[in-house]
């Protein structure tokens, strides 16, 4: 964001205040006691920040991939427009039948409580959206891995043309078979894919090898193929 755009910004919201202090002042002087009237100027800023912050600065962090914000957002506005109707709410009724300060006060400020209950919820709710996001990242991270190893072997055994065409065949096969594979942190399936990495890696050694051993490369891609059929049960 650049610095012009936030002192535009800056400029509209302190507007926004002179505005509502204005009104307040014009329209109620005379009508409201000071004390009440303070108190429903303190009350209309607080409530003006809240949505004029929401509205002038991005509610989504474009940095953080797990979007957290996103996951409190409902909650968030929920709380927030229930506590905006009832202090208004609040405010009307104080200036209609009189309601003296102490008991406006009082009621203002359980309001506040209930939105600070209402954020906290939110802020909850954040974290857990952040928290099913890393597990989500951790799942894929083995099995992305087991993709990415079994690719660029692929492209060796391309490159090299070291291997008769069955036996890239059944390479070839075997990558595609890599794209069934589901994410998973069982720790079964993650020894699985780490033995299917080292399979790749002994594979990649052998096929360089003078001169070529076919019986093992065999046997070392059936290995592969059986570690892969027993990744996927998870």
């Amino acid at each position: 964001m650049s610095n012009a755009r936030i002192v535009y910004k800056v400029l509209a919201l302190l507007l926004g205040y002179g505005l509502i202090i204005a009104a307040f002042l014009i329209l109620g002087g005379g009508i409201i006691s000071n004390d009440v009237l303070t108190l429903d100027i303190v009350v209309s800023c607080l409530i003006y920040t809240v949505y004029a912050v929401a509205s002038f600065f991005p509610l989504i962090n474009t940095k953080d991939s797990s979007h957290k914000e996103v996951g409190m957002l409902g909650i968030n506005m929920f709380f927030l427009t229930v506590c905006t109707v009832l202090s208004i709410g609040l405010m009307i009724c104080g200036i209609i039948w009189q309601i003296p300060f102490t008991y406006q006060l009082l009621g203002q400020l359980a309001i506040v409580l209930i939105a600070l209950v209402g954020r906290g919820a939110s802020l909850q709710s954040g974290e857990k959206v952040k928290e099913i996001h890393h597990l989500e990242q951790a799942k894929k991270q083995g099995r992305d891995s087991l993709k990415t190893q079994m690719m660029m072997f692929m492209e060796e055994v391309y490159s090299s043309k070291r291997l008769d065409p069955q036996c890239v065949a059944r390479l070839e096969k075997l990558q595609q078979e890599t794209r069934f594979v589901t994410p998973s942190l069982a720790p079964e399936a993650q020894a699985l894919e780490y033995q299917f990495v080292q399979s790749v890696q002994d594979l990649r050694v052998l096929m360089y090898q003078q001169p070529l051993d076919m019986m093992q490369i065999n046997d070392k891609i059936a290995s592969l193929e059986r570690t892969l059929l027993n990744r996927k049960r998870y």
